[in-house]
């Protein structure tokens, strides 16, 4: 049951920061307000300089999206690892659960067994030398 849980809410994490570094590209070429932060509605101002060619420009702005992707896959595949590694390593320093008839193992009621009668008879022995 925990390892399903965990293994939901790890591919959550990974399917929500996937969908931030596709979307991040998108929100960052808008034209922003410098006092505000928010996008400016509608506003455009003319450019009096001449842009580079448009051949240049498609070329470029393809290679930094596949580049934004493929940093983007490898950031979620590096987490998920990191995640993974971080459970696994949880796993073996836990304690291990109690059996399901919720009673002790034979060795531990066994050792439970000699603990008290080692109390009881020093209590005895205490009384005596009163």
């Amino acid at each position: 049951m925990r390892r399903t849980t965990l293994l939901i809410c790890t591919l959550a994490l990974m399917l929500l920061g996937s969908v931030g570094v596709a979307v991040a590209p998108a929100s960052a070429a808008l034209p922003t307000n410098a006092l505000s932060g928010f996008p400016e509605a509608g506003t455009a101002e003319p450019s009096t300089e001449e842009s580079p060619t448009a051949s240049a420009t498609s070329s470029s702005e393809s290679g930094s999206g596949s580049t934004i992707v493929i940093v983007g896959i490898a950031a979620v595949v590096l987490l998920g690892g990191i995640s993974f590694l971080i459970v696994k390593d949880a796993r073996k320093v836990a304690p291990e659960p109690e059996s399901v008839g919720g009673g002790l193992s034979e060795a531990k009621a066994a050792q439970m067994r000699k603990r008290r009668a080692k109390a009881k008879a020093a209590r005895r022995q205490r009384k005596r030398n009163r």
